[in-house]
Order: C-alpha cells, then sequence, then structure tokens
C-alpha cells in the first residue's frame, strides 16, 4: 500500500488529528452538552465518535510507518504480473539455448575442406580445431550461464527499507491503544469527566476494524 502524500505531509496530519482528540476528551462536562443534542441516542453516537476517530488515528499511524517492498519477483506479488513473468521465463529459456547452441558454424565438428579429409597436411594441428577460441566454447561470453544485466538478477538492486503489511498492521494497532490509554489518563482530570476501561476497549475496536479492512484490500489485491 503506497501513498503519493508526502510523508512530512502525513506526520502533520497525524499530529493535527492527536491534538483534536485531546481538545475534545479536554471539555468538561461534555456527556450533558451531547445528551441535550442527542437525547437517548447520546450514548450510541458518542462510543460510535470514539470508534471513529480512533479508526481515523489508526490510519494516520499506518500511513506515517515505512513498509517494506514486497519481492517483485514473488509469484503472487503486486508488483509483477503474471505476464512479467511468463516472459522472464522466456528470456531465461532463450539464454539457455543460446549457451547450448554454439553460433560460430565454423568451428562445427565437420571439416570445411572437403580436400583435407582423413588427410592431415599439418601435423601441428592433428586432432586439434585450428580455431582455438570456438572451440567447444560460445563465442559470446557475456551470455554464457551469467546475466548482462545485474539488475535483473533475483536481489532487489535497492536495498530494502522499513517492516513489513502486516507488522506495520500490528505497530499502529500497538500506537493506538496506546494514545488511547492516555487520552482515558487524561481525561481523568477534566471536570465532569473519567477514566473508562471500557472507552479503551471501544477505541481499541475502531482501530482494529481499520486494520481489517487494510489487512482484507491487502489480500485481495495480492
Amino acid at each position: 500500500m503506497k501513498s503519493r502524500i508526502p510523508r512530512a505531509f502525513r506526520f502533520l496530519l497525524l499530529i493535527v488529528w492527536m491534538i483534536v482528540i485531546y481538545y475534545f476528551s479536554d471539555q468538561p462536562n461534555s456527556n450533558e452538552t451531547t445528551l441535550e443534542l442527542f437525547g437517548s441516542f447520546n450514548y450510541w453516537v458518542r462510543k460510535g465518535a470514539h470508534m471513529t476517530e480512533y479508526a481515523i488515528l489508526f490510519l494516520l499511524f499506518f500511513v506515517c510507518i515505512p513498509i517494506r517492498a514486497s519481492n517483485p519477483l514473488k509469484v503472487g506479488s503486486t508488483a509483477l504480473g503474471s505476464t512479467t513473468i511468463r516472459e522472464a521465463s522466456e528470456d531465461a529459456a532463450t539464454n539457455l539455448a543460446i549457451n547450448n547452441v554454439n553460433t560460430n558454424p565454423a568451428s562445427n565438428n565437420t571439416n570445411p575442406n572437403p580436400a583435407s579429409n582423413n588427410t592431415n597436411t599439418n601435423p601441428a594441428s592433428n586432432n586439434a580445431n585450428p580455431n582455438l577460441a570456438s572451440n567447444n566454447t560460445n563465442p559470446n561470453l557475456a551470455s554464457n550461464n551469467t546475466n548482462p544485466n545485474p539488475e535483473s538478477n533475483n536481489a532487489n538492486p535497492n536495498p530494502t527499507v522499513g517492516i513489513t503489511f502486516n507488522n506495520a498492521l500490528i505497530l499502529s494497532f500497538v500506537l493506538t491503544v496506546i494514545y488511547a490509554c492516555t487520552d482515558e489518563w487524561h481525561q481523568s482530570f477534566v471536570l465532569g469527566r473519567s477514566a473508562l476501561f471500557s472507552d479503551v476497549l471501544i477505541d481499541a475496536c475502531g482501530a482494529f476494524m481499520a486494520s481489517m479492512i487494510l489487512f482484507c484490500k491487502q489480500r485481495l489485491q495480492n
């Protein structure tokens, strides 16, 4: 999962959203205020707001974490489709055919001069191929069992940076739950507010739902 938003701006959005959560948690007697607005739906609106704001916080944590690119030659990876894999296989088969065929016809096992058949006029050339450079060797040394393009080897020329997708999900979830705990602790100092472990669980549910959405989306793409 790649984002076109610059990383610095993503960090800025994360900080701004954390400030927004802190601001709403710092409002005294907020339960009475929302009760007047939503009446009997007040509980569900507040808890739904908890889940939503922490689902968004989870997503912002996630997009700020550098994720390691998957192996481009791995079957099923989004970085390399089946068409490219087929082309790579065809190229490998072509290189193998080149290595097994001598492209220099003068170095074949037949003597191009019929007058010299079964007659050795040059003692120095007895049982020897006059073209030593082409004797049982491929004149194209660059194609001999080596790939002339080092960037197309199985190893990724760019060093891997970041963590895996699943580890990024776990890390984002942990950071979100930690912030939820600190937010509840902060509410214990606000007039008319209290720290509830049940609110932490609700916040964690919002983060978990967001993580499952990303996880399922990644599996479908692969």
